[in-house]
């Protein structure tokens, strides 16, 4: 139960290049799908985190390389987050800048795109905000977090 196949380095190699897989994946396929949350995405989710355990600890089912997996997720987890935090090149390497998607009430069509919204996102995101008029936007920014946010004419 405790004598693990693997060796712990192979383990800490494994879980880090999933990790640094991982994130060049939520990097490549949009900030806009962090912030949804519908069934199928945390659907994805969870078949991404099934199918990377294996990819990380094998067939070795000793609790000491799942120990080590997921002490290395999580060392790994907090040192990105310390970088990004500590330098802003790094940041916007990792997690990309504001994107301007509302200029002066009008959609910017290759903006939305890039960041995976169509007009009806944009405008039920708007809603939230207490309206559904885009001509009240000065302008709207997917952030780096993938939520929208709305700058309104006063």
């Amino acid at each position: 139960m405790f004598v693990p196949a693997l060796s712990p380095v192979e383990v800490v190699a494994r879980a880090t290049l999933v990790y640094l897989f991982v994130l060049v994946l939520f990097r490549l396929f949009g900030r806009a799908q962090k912030a949804r949350h519908a069934g199928f995405d945390l659907t994805v989710m969870f078949l991404v985190g099934t199918a990377l355990r294996k990819t990380i600890v094998a067939d070795d089912p000793s609790l000491t390389s799942g120990a080590v997996g997921l002490a290395t997720l999580y060392v790994l987890d907090w040192l990105v987050s310390f970088l990004t935090w500590r330098n802003e090149r790094l940041s916007l390497v990792v997690e990309g800048r504001p994107r301007q998607i509302v200029k002066d009430g009008r959609p910017l069509e290759d903006a939305l795109a890039r960041s995976h919204l169509d007009v009806h996102e944009l405008r039920a995101r708007l809603r939230e905000q207490g309206t559904d008029r885009l001509e009240k936007v000065h302008a709207a920014f997917v952030e780096r977090d993938g939520k929208v946010t709305f700058l309104l004419r006063g």
